[in-house]
C-alpha cells in the first residue's frame, strides 16, 4: 500500500493558500498490509444528522444486506480474512457497537444475493414474518422497482416515520433521489467512512506513463478551464501515435462507467424528471447522442484496450502494469491501485481528473447512475425504531463533509492535486436516474445497457441504439410513475 500523509486542513483552504498548486505527492511507498491503515479522525462532536434516542428494550434490528459480486462489506470482518479488515472497517464496527450500548439494542447483519431477495421476503409476508427491519442495497445489484410496487418497504414519508428520518433536514446525500418515484421516496442514501464509492464513476490516469509519453500535465489543463473534449481528443490520439502496442490510452469497465460520463460533460441526459414523472428523453436529446458519438469515435479509432468491458479482474491488472494512460471505472480502482491490492500492484503512479468539459457544458461535473439506498422494511414492530437506528448509523458513520476529502488523502489519493479533482467534482454531482428501473439495465435486447454496447461496437449509431429502447424504456418508466404513497 502507498500510505498517506497529510494534514487535516480543509482543501478550500489548501487552495486558497496556493499549497495544491505545485501537486506535491503525499505517497510514501512504505508498503503495509490492509489491517494497518492509520485511523480515520472523525470529531466526536460533529453530530449533523438530528437523532432520536430511543431505548429499545434490547431488541435486535436485522439490517439485510445485499453480497454483492464487487465484494462490498461496510459492517464486518473480511469475508476471506478477518486479518485483512481495514481500519476503516473496524471503525464502523466499533461505531455500531456504541449505538447498541446508547439506544439498548443489537444490531445484526444478514448477508443475502440479490436472486433470493424476492423470493425471502415473499415467504416471508406469506408465513406472517417480517425477520428484517432495514435492507441495505446498491441500485444496480438488485432490481428495487419490485421492493417498491410490492410495498415491501416503507416509504420513508410514512407517517410512522418522517419525523425520525427527516428526509428533508437530515442531510441524506443527493443519491437519495434514485429512490423517488412521482411524489414518493422510499429510501435515504449516506456513504460510511469506509464507502469504497466517495466518486462513483471514475476516470483515472497513469501519470507515469503521462510523463514518459512527455504530454501536458493534465491538473493544470483543469485549473485552466482547456480540459476540453477537443483537448483529450488531442491527447487521445498523441498517446495512440507514440504506442507500440504496449498500452492503449484508454480502459474501461463497461459501458455505464464511460458513457454516462461524456453525456453529463455534455449537459446531456437519457431520462428527465418532470411533474408527470420520468421521461425516457435518449433519442430525442442532442447533447446525449453527440456524447455518445464521440465515445464512439474511441473505439472506432482502435483507442480501447482490449481488456475494455470486463470489469474488475482484467482492469485492475491492465491497469496495474501500465497498459493504459486512460482508465474509466469504479472509484474504488484508484484505492485498490494505490494499496497495491493483489491484482491492481505496480510500479504506476495514479491520479484522478473530471471528464474533459463538453461542447455544450460550461462547468466540470461527476455524475452517478447507481447508489447503496437504505430502506425501513414494511409490516416490522414498530418501525420508528428500526429507522432512529437507521439515522444514528448514517450520523456516526459517515464521514463528515470537511473530512471526506482529508479521509481519500489517508486511504485512496496519491496526490494533493487527485485531492484538488476530487473537491472540484463534488461541487457539481449529477444524478443519472435512466437506470432506476432493473429492466433497463439488462445486457440483452431492448435495455439501455444492451443500447450502449450496440453503440460501442459499431453495430447500431447512437440514435438508432436509443431509438430502438425508446418504448421499453418508457414503458419502464411509467410502471415507476404510477406509484403513489
Amino acid at each position: 500500500m502507498k500510505f498517506k500523509k497529510f494534514a487535516a486542513i480543509g482543501i478550500a483552504a489548501l487552495m486558497a493558500a496556493g499549497v495544491l498548486a505545485g501537486c506535491s505527492s503525499t505517497v510514501d511507498e512504505t508498503q503495509q498490509p490492509a489491517g494497518e491503515l492509520p485511523h480515520v479522525y472523525i470529531p466526536e462532536n460533529d453530530v449533523v444528522f438530528q437523532e432520536t434516542w430511543m431505548d429499545l428494550d434490547g431488541r435486535v434490528i436485522t439490517m439485510l444486506c445485499i453480497r454483492a459480486g464487487r465484494g462490498d462489506n461496510r459492517w464486518d470482518y473480511d469475508w476471506d480474512d478477518a486479518e485483512r479488515t481495514p481500519n476503516e472497517t473496524l471503525r464502523v464496527m466499533e461505531i455500531l457497537r456504541q449505538i447498541e450500548r446508547e439506544y439498548n439494542t443489537t444490531i445484526e447483519i444478514e448477508w443475502i444475493a440479490a436472486g433470493n431477495v424476492m423470493p425471502t421476503l415473499t415467504q416471508n409476508r406469506t408465513a406472517g414474518d417480517a425477520p428484517f427491519d432495514l435492507f441495505e442495497t446498491g441500485l444496480t445489484e438488485f432490481g428495487v422497482q419490485s421492493l417498491y410496487t410490492g410495498r415491501h418497504v416503507m416509504p420513508v414519508t410514512h407517517p410512522e416515520i418522517v419525523d425520525i428520518i427527516k428526509p428533508h433536514d437530515n442531510p441524506w446525500l443527493e443519491a437519495s433521489a434514485f429512490s423517488i418515484v412521482g411524489d414518493t421516496q422510499f429510501a435515504v442514501h449516506f456513504k460510511p467512512l469506509n464507502s469504497p464509492d466517495i466518486l462513483r464513476s471514475t476516470l483515472m490516469f497513469n501519470d507515469t506513463l503521462r510523463q514518459q509519453l512527455n504530454l501536458p500535465n493534465f491538473y493544470d489543463m483543469v485549473r485552466s478551464g482547456t480540459w476540453t473534449w477537443d483537448e483529450f481528443d488531442s491527447i487521445l490520439n498523441q498517446a495512440h501515435q507514440q504506442s507500440d502496442g504496449t498500452f492503449f490510452p484508454i480502459i474501461h469497465g463497461h459501458e455505464g462507467l464511460i458513457i454516462p460520463l461524456f453525456i453529463y460533460s455534455n449537459n446531456g441526459t437519457l431520462a428527465e424528471n418532470t411533474p408527470y414523472g420520468l421521461q425516457f428523453v435518449g433519442h430525442t436529446n442532442d447533447n446525449a447522442l453527440e456524447a455518445m458519438n464521440f465515445v464512439l469515435s474511441f473505439a472506432q479509432r482502435g483507442f480501447f484496450h482490449p481488456s475494455s468491458g470486463q470489469r474488475d479482474a482484467p482492469l485492475g491488472l491492465a491497469a496495474s502494469q501500465g497498459e493504459a494512460l486512460f482508465i474509466f471505472n469504479w472509484y474504488d480502482t484508484m484505492k485498490n491501485l494505490t494499496r497495491n491490492i493483489p491484482g491492481h500492484d505496480g510500479p504506476y503512479t495514479f491520479g484522478i481528473l473530471p471528464t474533459p468539459i463538453g461542447p455544450r457544458y460550461d462547468r466540470f461535473m461527476m455524475t452517478v447512475y447507481t447508489e447503496v439506498l437504505y430502506h425501513v422494511m414494511a409490516d416490522i414492530h414498530a418501525p420508528a425504531e428500526a429507522a432512529a437506528v437507521l439515522v444514528a448509523i448514517a450520523n456516526r458513520t459517515r464521514v463528515p463533509d470537511a473530512f471526506r476529502i482529508q479521509h481519500e488523502l489517508n486511504y485512496s489519493l496519491q496526490s494533493d492535486c487527485s485531492a484538488e479533482m476530487m473537491a472540484i467534482m463534488l461541487e457539481n454531482v449529477k444524478i443519472d436516474r435512466s437506470r432506476i428501473h432493473g429492466e433497463a439495465r439488462r445486457g440483452g435486447g431492448d435495455a439501455l445497457v444492451a443500447a450502449n454496447n450496440r453503440v460501442l461496437a459499431g453495430s447500431q449509431t447512437p440514435v438508432q441504439a436509443m431509438q430502438g429502447i425508446a418504448n421499453s424504456m418508457q414503458s419502464w418508466f411509467d410502471a415507476l410513475n404510477v406509484l403513489d404513497e
